[in-house]
């Protein structure tokens, strides 16, 4: 499976009120090929080429307590 590198934040802006974030990035060009080999007798049965490119991705929110009493 690839790195990724995720951090995630989260802040009181309000009594009620909290915000979020979330980036995370992954390198999925670690991922060139992936190749299925016999295990009988060690050859390469296919090859499956992939050539994925990196990916960086964010999320956003906040959340709301409604009352003392949903905490």
């Amino acid at each position: 499976m690839p790195d990724t590198l995720t951090a995630s934040v989260s802040h009181r802006i309000r009594d009620r009120w909290t915000v979020h974030g979330d980036p995370a990035w992954t390198q999925w060009s670690s991922l060139q090929r992936v190749e299925i080999v016999n295990s009988d007798n060690g050859r390469e049965v296919s090859r499956l080429e992939l050539n994925y490119d990196d990916t960086f991705r964010a999320a956003a929110g906040a959340s709301f307590q409604a009352t003392d009493h949903l905490q």
